[in-house]
């Protein structure tokens, strides 16, 4: 996606998410100035990879960076084709949908091997 920042972000940046044990690797390419009326700055595409986290993960992406803009890119979402944009929307809500069925069916037949019901809780 296209990004507008006030300063040069470099080839990429690596950040832990909070309460995870995953990080957020966000990829920059064709980074340039950039000057418009009220802002002077720099526009780039930026992309994003999530990853475990693990020691040595900057260097790691720094001697494969070409793999990972690759996977970023592959990341990214099409917003230009709205019936596929809207799909895949659908398709994430209903795989949630879905999680959340499992889940609780794993509840429940854990209740039921332990001979417990919920009243029981």
């Amino acid at each position: 996606m296209k990004v507008h920042g006030m300063v040069d972000p470099g080839s990429f940046t690596v950040e832990q998410i909070p309460g995870t044990n995953r990080s957020l690797v966000r990829l920059f390419q064709n980074v340039e100035p950039y000057h418009e009326e009220n802002f002077d700055g720099f526009q780039y595409d930026e992309y994003h990879v999530e990853i475990e986290t693990w020691d040595g993960i900057a260097a790691n992406v720094q001697d494969n960076y070409d793999e990972f803009l690759k996977k970023g890119m592959d990341n990214e979402v099409d917003r230009s084709n709205e019936a596929l944009f809207q799909a895949q929307q659908k398709t994430d809500i209903a795989v949630q949908d879905m999680d959340g069925m499992s889940v609780d069916h794993e509840y429940r037949l854990t209740l039921l091997e332990l001979g417990l019901s919920e009243t029981d809780i």
